[in-house]
């Protein structure tokens, strides 16, 4: 039941316009940029991680010349945000499930995609799924900075900085067209979340 809550907030995000933490950040003037050690990627890998899958470098096209985003690794597998869906199931396989519901936001229909430890939500553009966010869903996975569900305040700090925007008990670091959100319940990480601004699209 608590996944099926969770698809619902992140369909009910893309509803309210779609840009998520990095509207209100932009329309407070607060947007920070974390500490050099987001593109960390030499932290061992999450336990559960699945080494067998294959390795991409796909990039997106304003990345590759500044890496200025918020990646997720499975695996050995790096996925981008605003990446087309299709190129990731390519590489990870058919995911668990997917829900579908037509999107309020776009023209064609929202997806989300279920895979070990992570679901990944698509929005549609010219017919194409392309990456909006990717939700933590245990603590099997972890970010790149190895934070997963369950890190104390403590360790995200450490591993983060502190120039990020709290919104109650979230908290928000930006980054480029990408922001990483951390809800943190009795200091301690209760939800890990990635997001795309549409703005990236050029919307």
């Amino acid at each position: 039941m608590k996944y099926v809550l969770l698809l619902m907030v992140l369909f009910l995000a893309a509803c309210n316009g779609g840009n998520g933490s990095n509207d209100a950040n932009n329309a407070n003037n607060e947007t920070v940029i974390p500490a050099a050690t987001v593109n960390d990627t030499t932290d061992p890998e999450p336990a559960g991680a699945d080494a067998t899958v294959p390795v991409v470098t796909t990039e997106t096209p304003d990345s590759a010349e500044t890496n200025q985003t918020f990646d997720f690794t499975l695996g050995n597998t790096t996925i981008v945000m605003g990446m087309d869906m299709a190129d990731v199931i390519n590489l990870l396989g058919e995911p668990i499930s997917i829900f579908e519901i037509p999107s309020c936001a776009f023209e064609g229909t929202d997806r989300v995609f279920l895979f070990p430890g992570v679901q990944i939500h698509t929005i549609p553009i010219d017919g194409d799924d392309f990456i909006h966010t990717i939700s933590l869903r245990d603590d099997t996975v972890a970010t790149q900075n190895g934070i997963f569900l369950g890190s104390s305040l403590d360790s995200l700090i450490n591993a983060y900085g502190d120039e990020y925007t709290r919104d109650f008990d979230m908290l928000t670091f930006t980054l480029g067209f990408t922001s990483l959100s951390f809800l943190i319940n009795d200091n301690m990480v209760a939800s890990i979340i990635y997001e795309l601004d549409v703005a990236y699209f050029g919307m």
